[in-house]
């Protein structure tokens, strides 16, 4: 299976899971004398959400791995390759990472939003 690709930054190994979500903006207005009326103001952007473990053989290449993707997000719009989902332009909204344990193991979560 192809690997997820952010911008320049290969993933060494595809996210544990993503999460597409799709929405619609609405507005709930409420009325004198009819009550709430809902309307559609359009599309949401989708949202991107993974979640994964950036893996090293050691805490240090470990951390050049998370350094290396936390730049490319620093650099606005690019292309998300999604493996099996093909590609979308996307921005970076936030990088989660969590320490623990050796530092040779590193879960990670990242929110992109499709631009």
């Amino acid at each position: 299976m192809e690997k997820m690709k952010l911008g320049d930054f290969e993933f060494p190994h595809n996210p544990e899971s993503i999460l597409l979500q799709e929405g619609e903006q609405l507005a709930v207005h409420f009325l004198p004398g009819v009550g709430e009326q809902v309307q559609w103001m359009g599309h949401k952007a989708r949202k991107i959400t993974c979640k994964g473990r950036m893996c090293g053989t050691s805490a240090q290449q470990t951390q050049t791995l998370l350094e290396s993707l936390r730049q490319q997000c620093r650099k606005g719009l690019f292309t998300l390759r999604l493996p099996g989902m093909g590609t979308v332009n996307a921005y970076a909204a936030q990088l989660e990472i969590q320490a623990e344990g050796d530092g040779k193991i590193i879960p990670y979560t990242l929110v992109l939003v499709e631009g």
